[in-house]
């Protein structure tokens, strides 16, 4: 049987479950998607209204069943509490090459919930989608960022300035990338 969204085991850990992006998270990523979370991010609005979001999960859901993008959210087992956010996106023009993005609510940021789940979540990305590598980019200043990457294993890959919509301007961005086989060995 063909690997398709709907049927493929999500990573789970002691503290965390992934679960695919849905409408009904809407409300929790209008709650705690804040100016101090998306300066860090280069498609989310500081603030976003709960039908914003539920528009822009919808997007998120189509590229996860086309294959173009594997995009979950994270929730916290305890209190069965989103917490935030992990896609890969397949890079236009370069089928091979996956873009990863992620993102945690302030309040749930510095308690190792990224680093925990992280290397599962890559490893179903690469196998879901199909790609051998993997690039992650952050604004120079993002130090928690750059920690994650080199926890996941990657290495600085050089640095571009990128349109940010959610800020309408360009931006220096410091690249990151490994490939398949460094990071599943």
């Amino acid at each position: 049987m063909p690997m398709t969204a709907s049927n493929t085991a999500l990573p789970k850990t002691e503290r965390l479950e992934l679960r695919l992006l849905h409408p009904d998270d809407a409300t929790e990523v209008s709650k705690i998607m804040t100016p101090s979370v998306s300066k860090w991010l280069s498609s989310w609005p500081e603030y976003i209204s709960e039908q914003d979001a539920r528009r822009k999960i919808a997007k998120y859901q189509k590229n996860t069943e086309d294959k173009k993008a594997l995009t979950v959210a994270i929730y916290r087992q305890e209190d069965n509490l989103f917490i935030g956010s992990l896609s890969v996106g397949v890079k236009p023009n370069s089928p091979s090459v996956g873009i990863i993005g992620y993102w945690v609510g302030e309040e749930y940021q510095g308690k190792g919930y990224l680093g925990e789940i992280l290397n599962d979540f890559v490893n179903l990305a690469f196998t879901y989608l199909g790609i051998t590598t993997l690039e992650a980019g952050a604004q120079i200043e993002n130090h928690a960022s750059f920690a994650i990457m080199k926890k996941m294993g990657m290495k600085p890959i050089g640095k571009k300035s990128i349109y940010v919509s959610s800020r309408d301007r360009d931006e220096e961005v410091l690249f990151y990338g490994m490939t398949r086989s460094k990071h599943c060995t």
